[in-house]
């Protein structure tokens, strides 16, 4: 995952501006040298790092200036890099800020997202004694540590809960490993 660079998706490595005008890109300047930027307001305005975090992402201000031709790209790639710093899939729905912020799980699963919290009626690890399926390894360690969620251990990611998130089955690719890292930087 690139680090956060704009509030719009624009990775500032691939633009003119950073050589020809210095512009260490908007999430580093208070005053941009072309001017005002709305898209930059307004995250800023809703204290999001970038718009992959607003609850209407991907909202029309954004998707014009992503396609537009002369200062955009012409295509939806803020879009998508906007949705992998937020962490989800593109196209999928952001999550509220609330939501990202609050523990749900010790692996940093996000209970909302589940496909098993309403079939199964779990009400979360951090609600339960066990998990519907079972005794889960990631839960028990992490609760005999005394921590919140994985991301509070000094040894984290260990080779425990990053097989749980690479899982082949059940895994998320990583996912759950960055939720954690956002919950512990929060």
């Amino acid at each position: 995952m690139s680090e956060v660079q704009s509030r719009c998706g624009m990775l500032c490595e691939g633009c003119e501006f950073v050589q020809s005008q210095g512009c260490r890109g908007c999430v580093n300047e208070k005053v941009l040298f072309h001017g005002e930027c709305q898209v930059k307001n307004c995250c800023e305005g809703k204290e999001n790092a970038h718009c992959g975090e607003c609850a209407e992402f991907p909202c029309e201000k954004l998707k014009g200036l992503a396609y537009d031709t002369q200062y955009g790209d012409g295509d939806d790639r803020r879009l998508r890099v906007c949705a992998e710093w937020a962490g989800i899939k593109y196209g999928e729905k952001t999550r509220n800020k609330e939501e990202r912020e609050m523990v749900q799980s010790r692996c940093g699963i996000l209970c909302g997202e589940c496909k098993y919290r309403e079939s199964m009626g779990c009400k979360g690890c951090t609600n339960i004694d066990n998990p519907f399926w079972g005794e889960c390894p990631v839960k028990a360690s992490c609760e005999s540590k005394g921590h919140e969620h994985c991301g509070q251990c000094a040894e984290f990611p260990c080779k425990l809960a990053n097989d749980f998130a690479y899982d082949k089955e059940q895994g998320d690719e990583g996912k759950r490993l960055e939720q954690c890292r956002r919950w512990a930087n929060s």
